[in-house]
């Protein structure tokens, strides 16, 4: 859904200094096609609001490469909506970071065929298993945004809620289909 949301943006030639500018009303109809506009709509527009306050213009937003990853996880965590896997993603997809966001594709891939175990309901087994695995996967570019990239589109096609292990090529390796058969 958000690779949509931003090609719509590049399609209408909407720029980032225009995003700045936008009202929450403008932020409502845009998130509006995808089903999340009441409550991401303020979210958006106070997030906006508050980078405008501290970097003034868009083009200042290039300071944030002169923070270390300590420094942007704390600045990057204190902005309106923006928890630890947000701010790694932001990190490692806007920033070059060599972090490693684990969202909840990656997790239960990962907790599915063994590699972890962990109460997926658990917020804080989650955020424990993100902070481990940042630190073991962190360091190589490549290898973070390749894997974080492949875990998406596993866990989407795949293995996702209802997992469809039939299809999956981790089958011989999974100790969830294993069980499951």
């Amino acid at each position: 859904m958000a690779l949509r949301l931003i090609q719509s943006l590049e399609q209408n030639g909407i720029s980032h200094q225009e995003l700045f500018a936008w009202t929450e009303d403008q932020w409502y109809q845009f998130l509006e096609p995808a089903g999340k506009a009441k409550d991401k709509a303020p979210v958006c527009y106070r997030l906006m609001q508050k980078i405008r306050e501290d970097f003034r213009s868009p083009e200042n937003l290039n300071l944030l490469g002169r923070f270390s990853d300590e420094q942007l996880i704390n600045y990057l965590t204190t902005l309106p909506g923006i928890k630890l896997k947000s701010a790694l993603c932001v990190m490692l997809y806007s920033l070059n970071r060599a972090v490693f966001p684990a969202d909840s594709h990656c997790l239960r891939i990962l907790n599915r065929i063994g590699c972890i175990h962990l109460d997926i309901r658990s917020k804080q087994q989650r955020e424990q298993a993100q902070a481990e695995l940042n630190q073991a996967i962190r360091g190589d570019y490549q290898l973070c945004y390749e894997l974080h990239t492949l875990f998406i589109v596993h866990g989407k096609k795949t293995c996702g809620r209802i997992p469809r292990c039939e299809l999956c090529c981790l089958k011989p390796l999974c100790a969830y289909s294993a069980a499951s058969t």
